[in-house]
């Protein structure tokens, strides 16, 4: 009867992938896979790279979020920032200053295991210039606002170190719970490459980790990508320099163990910028670039004994389109490739309004991507994105329907943590140098009102803000940018309750 009854839980979110089924990217395009073929919308998206949305079970879309790059930067903003956008297309309640980057897969979310209400959205940054690189997390809350969502905890920081390009988000064995994968960049004491995968698990208990491991070849570029396959059993890295490894990952344990390194870095394809697995994990198609003015599509056979002598070049194109874009297996078992537009002297973001062409307005489809060669019937500039324009970036949406791995360690909750479960009250402060920001966040609230209190060094009280909450997070971030260098205290009061941290200030 078990067996049985997991098997049925298994196949039932096997067909309940709908999560994934609205996309938005680029310059304002959005793609609904409800229908068949899919069709087109607007949305409020403009950025060049990191992009993820999330829609209901039943597919309709919920939320979505994009990093902000070069039009911000350029009119006084930061470049390293996030922004969240509800179903209306309108940024979300406490959607913005999230810490974020606008290179190419430093978003993902789904949903809280312990909530269906609440989800997770988690953020990378890369290039920082030492201020804030790492992870963050923040959360989101679909009961507010009348189902508009609002953003109750953000920016909570999960590491502060040199991390790779490329953030993914796959389910656990017991067909719950989440692991978040990442690479580092170097070794901030050295400089030197290195070999480490940073995992955490969500569950309802929260986020636990990081668990470090040691894999694959040495190396220090951080533009690079991680994608799991539609099992989550496989799991492809690759960067800008040309290292290409193929991993086996244990959903269970989290294990990652090298199958084969498919090309050192520096190879004859030179950049290796956006790929997808093919439905059936035994394909996998690479965008690659060969500077000044090359872009290829390849297709791998993963099956071969020697992946590296199966590559099978598809597509190569010229001027105009040789800056990278991105590959993603959407929900009708296609594979979609963007591509942006290049005038042959600099890439172009944004685009200038009169600039649509067939490069910016189209995407191309791999049409049969199990099939070996021609056969996949890659067709470039082949969907029209209905007057809006594509960059690099698609979603990074997880695989959303993922369920337990029948028969395996793990392939049932029973025994594993009640989701509902106490936990203690948690007080999370991190302060943004650059901008001069502090982000408090306090998780497992209990209470419907309380007071902030920050003290200075001399115990001086310099700050209080009494509020009401919504339990169980408390949010909010402060400009400290005019206060003295140093050491600061910060109190989160209610009845019963006292929580403390600390932050320094340079």
């Amino acid at each position: 009867m078990k067996l049985f009854f997991l098997l049925l839980f298994h196949a039932s979110l096997a067909f309940a992938q709908h999560e994934n089924n609205i996309w938005c990217f680029g310059d304002s395009a959005g793609i609904n896979f409800n229908t068949s073929p899919p069709s087109t919308f607007i949305s409020a998206v403009k950025g060049r790279g990191s992009c993820v949305s999330v829609a209901d079970t039943a597919g309709n879309l919920l939320f979505y979020g994009q990093t902000f790059y070069y039009p911000l930067w350029m009119q006084g903003g930061h470049p390293d920032l996030t922004a969240v956008f509800n179903k209306n297309h309108q940024l979300m309640d406490n959607g913005d200053n999230i810490i974020g980057e606008g290179w190419y897969q430093e978003l993902t979310s789904f949903r809280d295991p312990g909530n269906d209400n609440r989800y997770y959205l988690f953020s990378l940054n890369v290039t920082g210039a030492g201020a804030h690189e790492g992870l963050y997390y923040s959360i989101i809350d679909m009961t507010l606002n009348n189902g508009l969502g609002k953003v109750v905890s953000k920016n909570n920081m999960l590491l502060n170190d040199f991390m790779a390009d490329g953030l993914a988000a796959v389910k656990h064995g017991n067909g719950r719970d989440w692991w978040i994968v990442c690479r580092k960049c170097f070794a901030l004491s050295t400089g030197l490459p290195v070999t480490d995968y940073y995992l955490f698990l969500i569950s309802p208990s929260g986020v636990s980790g990081p668990f470090i491991q040691v894999a694959g070849q040495p190396t220090v570029y951080n533009i690079a990508k991680l994608v799991f396959s539609p099992s989550g059993n496989k799991m492809i890295y690759f960067n800008a320099r040309g290292l290409f490894e193929y991993y086996s990952f244990d959903r269970c344990t989290g294990d990652i163990s090298l199958l084969q390194t498919v090309f050192p870095e520096i190879t004859s394809y030179k950049t290796f910028f956006g790929g997808a697995f093919s439905p059936d994990e035994t394909k996998f198609y690479l965008q690659t670039i060969a500077y000044p003015d090359t872009n290829y599509l390849v297709q791998f056979n993963l099956a071969a004994s020697n992946i590296a002598l199966s590559a099978d070049t598809l597509s190569m194109q010229i001027y105009p389109t040789q800056i990278g874009g991105d590959a993603r297996l959407a929900p009708d078992g296609k594979i979609y490739v963007s591509k942006p537009y290049y005038d042959g002297l600099n890439f172009i973001f944004p685009y200038p309004d009169t600039t649509y062409n067939i490069y910016n307005s189209y995407i191309g489809v791999v049409n049969y991507p199990d099939s070996l060669g021609a056969a996949c019937d890659y067709q470039p500039y082949s969907f029209f994105l209905g007057g809006a324009r594509t960059y690099s970036g698609l979603p990074n949406n997880p695989v959303f329907g993922l369920g337990p791995l029948v028969n395996s360690m793990c392939d049932t909750i029973t025994g594993m943590e009640n989701p509902t479960q106490a936990t203690l009250p948690l007080l999370n402060v991190f302060f943004e140098s650059s901008w001069g920001l502090l982000y408090v966040n306090a998780h497992n609230l209990k209470f419907n009102s309380c007071t902030l209190n920050i003290f200075d060094s001399y115990g001086r009280l310099i700050y209080t803000e009494k509020t009401s909450i919504q339990p169980p997070f408390y949010s909010t971030q402060i400009n400290c940018s005019t206060w003295s260098s140093g050491v600061y205290s910060v109190q989160l009061i209610s009845e019963n309750t006292k929580l403390t941290a600390r932050f320094a200030k340079p």
